[in-house]
């Protein structure tokens, strides 16, 4: 009896440990690297070859049992391998720009009503909303306005403040999707809510906000094809410089003089969307996706429902 791995879940080889990613389910699991040897080597998964060869049938059957068991693999002969073609790689989306991060700032918030333009235009379907001081006049200005916009998600992080009332809020405005509140005085995850002791005063909180992954086929294919943490991203930092995310040091202008539509035609503005992990030695043994992105802020980290925003690379 032979058998063959599901298209829908990929080996991604780490430095010390690899998984096995189920981009349908949205979930992934530790393998070791033999596995994944195992995995992206055979077509077809005969398991009692397979324990001649290692001369180890323990493992073998533990391997065995475990993918059967979290339904990774079926039951295929050579004969029928064509009728599973592979999932194709391809990334495309018709949107000029998919996500944005925006940094409270008061030349920012000056003119919403534009600013919302701007995302309607490019069609930005996500946003990554940050504040770092008690926002809750600003925010719900901001939630009002893009009420009636393009976009599908907007997600939080904002000191937590006993007084903000942030489940009548998220109530009032569907599109408030996940929320990360720091400062909090535990650490403790509620429905869409997540507090955190952590404190935060800039963009430099990349990476340290930990403990959510979430997978999808676009996060998968975006990854594979083009650099995650800025490929059709843009953001606005805290003192309204356009930039392709808060931390980098290059901006394209201010948002008081410059729309969102100029910075975009700036000739540098794409320089990096293309700078796949396999460009980069620190994340090329984590090639593909997903597995160099755990455990850091990205459109995983903030994403506990819905599509990822802030990738790191």
């Amino acid at each position: 009896m032979t058998y063959k791995l599901f298209s829908n879940c990929m080996p991604v080889k780490g430095v010390g440990k690899s998984v096995v990613v189920d981009i349908q389910r949205g979930s992934y699991n530790n393998i070791p690297n033999s596995l994944f040897e195992i995995l992206t080597t055979n077509q077809i998964l005969d398991f009692e070859a397979l324990k001649i060869k290692f001369d180890n049938s323990k493992i073998i059957d533990e391997y065995k049992s475990f993918l059967l068991k979290n339904e990774y693999i079926f039951e295929c002969t050579i004969d029928e391998l064509e009728r599973f073609p592979a999932l194709s790689t391809t990334f495309e989306t018709p949107f000029h720009i998919s996500n944005a991060v925006v940094e409270y700032s008061t030349i920012g918030f000056s003119n919403l009503k534009t600013l919302k333009n701007s995302f309607d235009e490019l069609g930005i379907q996500a946003c990554f909303l940050v504040f770092y001081e008690d926002c809750e006049i600003e925010l719900v200005n901001f939630l009002e306005e893009f009420n009636d916009s393009r976009l599908l998600s907007i997600q939080l992080l904002a000191p937590f403040n006993q007084k903000l009332n942030i489940n009548k809020i998220a109530k009032k405005y569907q599109r408030l999707t996940n929320i990360i509140l720091f400062n909090s005085k535990v650490n403790k995850q509620k429905d869409f809510v997540t507090y955190t002791t952590k404190s935060f005063s800039n963009s430099n909180f990349c990476g340290a906000i930990n403990g959510y992954f979430s997978i999808n086929i676009d996060t998968y294919l975006e990854s594979l094809n083009h650099n995650s943490c800025l490929h059709k991203k843009i953001s606005i930092d805290k003192d309204g410089f356009i930039r392709n995310c808060p931390s980098m040091p290059q901006h394209f202008g201010n948002i008081k003089d410059t729309t969102l539509e100029e910075a975009l035609n700036h000739p540098d503005f794409k320089k990096y969307w293309n700078v796949t992990k396999d460009m980069i030695a620190v994340c090329k043994t984590a090639s593909s996706v997903i597995f160099a992105q755990i455990a850091v802020l990205t459109q995983s980290v903030l994403i506990l429902k819905k599509t990822s925003i802030y990738q790191n690379l």
